[in-house]
């Protein structure tokens, strides 16, 4: 059974008061993320941002 999803806008109120601290940490948060152990190890990426790398998909 195949479903489409369409993103139904909440208001963060809302999804605090429902989900409580999940929605504050997972949902409404922003994480900036960086691979330090990965280049600390030597890798390297083919493309060092999002819009660098879906240029090259896209």
């Amino acid at each position: 059974m195949r479903r489409s999803t369409m993103p139904i806008p909440v208001p963060a109120f809302a999804l605090s008061a429902g989900l409580g601290e999940f929605a504050r940490e997972g949902l409404l948060s922003s994480h900036r993320l960086r691979p330090a152990k990965l280049l600390s190890g030597g890798y390297g990426f083919a493309h060092t941002s999002l819009d660098e790398a879906l240029r090259a998909v896209l």
